[in-house]
């Protein structure tokens, strides 16, 4: 059974900030990293939202394998700390991978 539709590589662990699971990835072929959150892990999951956009418009690359470190969460999870693959523009194989802060708003 779908649950959603996601990337390849994601992380989904329980925030406690939110009160329920999230799913961080980044679709394929873009530059945003999104996230989805369900009461329960079967669901229903929301819509994906942006977290946030990384662009290196010098090359036209796409950022790639976002993960949640839920190791590092802060703040009772409020803060989330996200990693993802993107090319540095001087080769193959040749990526950077930056560590963005997100503070999560309740809404």
């Amino acid at each position: 059974m779908t649950l959603f539709d996601g990337a390849p590589i994601m992380t989904v662990g329980w925030n406690a900030a939110l009160g329920a699971w999230l799913a961080v990835y980044s679709d394929l072929l873009v530059n945003e990293v999104v996230a989805c959150s369900a009461p329960e892990l079967t669901g229903p999951w929301s819509e994906a939202v942006r977290l946030f956009e990384s662009v290196r418009p010098d090359d036209g690359s796409w950022t790639y394998d976002a993960v949640r470190h839920p190791e590092l969460d802060a703040d009772g999870g409020r803060t989330i700390f996200v990693s993802h693959s993107r090319p540095k523009g001087t080769g193959w194989f040749d990526a950077e991978l930056p560590l963005w802060r997100v503070e999560l708003a309740a809404e």
